[in-house]
């Protein structure tokens, strides 16, 4: 089947090509919709995941990088993990999508330049929710920047704890690597695998909150809207999302899918 092949094709593209091959075919794009739905192809989100075979000039195996990574993980209790990254904030946060009158637009318009604006956020989270967060006005995360949070969020407060960030170059340091390891233990998310930071899921779960505030665009505004968005996500919430990211079966065991249909055969 085409969509087997190019996977991204349209219905309209596909129809094209049939009837470039069938010159006598009369069809609707709602008929090879119907037929590739009859045979479990449904439509879903794409997702790009980058795996890499050299990085950095030497090869490199994603596979093996994600399961050295897990067996780290499995020395660790669930409730030792900490997840630190940063995130890039705007101050306009809207759905994609809003309600209008039939036949108009949904429009939504702006007068102020700091409609435009990025902050960076920095975020650590653990089983028992947010451990500390700080938001800056100006400029990213650099190597000092990330001591002086893991020093007054981290650091004084915690041992023995498994502190995992991603690869970003103000992490990948020996005075990053020595401040932590001094009474913890950093853990490299694997490269390009975001998921394998379990805080990247939430990102999502707090972005999608500061979208219901519309209390303004400056700075102040964003740090207010952030720590109600914050108190609004149920600590279960974050045990999920660890668990998510770390509690992983040895092999995925596949759920019996009754939405599954049997395929047809049309000739």
């Amino acid at each position: 089947m085409k969509s087997e092949k190019n996977k991204t094709i349209t219905m309209e593209d596909l129809l094209f090509l049939l009837k470039r091959k069938y010159s006598t075919l009369s069809l609707s794009r709602f008929h090879p919709n119907r037929v590739i739905k009859d045979n479990n192809i449904t439509l879903k989100l794409t997702r790009i995941r980058h795996e890499p075979t050299h990085r950095w000039g030497k090869e490199i195996n994603i596979n093996d990088k994600l399961d050295e990574f897990y067996e780290e993980i499995k020395k660790h209790k669930l409730e030792d993990i900490i997840c630190i990254d940063e995130t890039s904030i705007k101050s306009l946060q809207k759905r994609n999508h809003c309600y209008s009158q039939r036949g108009k637009r949904c429009v939504i318009k702006t007068q102020s330049q700091d409609v435009f604006k990025r902050y960076t956020g920095i975020f650590a989270i653990s089983v028992n929710g947010v451990e500390g967060w700080e938001l800056y006005e100006k400029s990213g995360i650099n190597t000092d920047r990330l001591i002086e949070f893991l020093e007054k969020f981290i650091t004084e407060k915690y041992k023995d704890k498994l502190i995992i960030l991603d690869n970003a170059p103000a992490h990948k340091n020996e005075r990053i690597r020595e401040f932590v390891n001094r009474h913890n233990q950093l853990l490299y998310s694997v490269p390009y695998q975001h998921f394998s930071n379990a805080i990247e899921n939430y990102f999502s779960m707090l972005k999608s909150r500061l979208q219901k505030y519309s209390g303004g665009l400056k700075y102040n505004n964003l740090k207010e809207n952030i720590t109600h968005a914050i108190e609004r996500i149920p600590i279960r919430y974050y045990k999920n999302i660890i668990e998510g990211a770390y509690n992983r079966k040895e092999k995925y065991i596949s759920k019996n899918k009754t939405r599954k249909n049997p395929k047809k055969m049309y000739l």
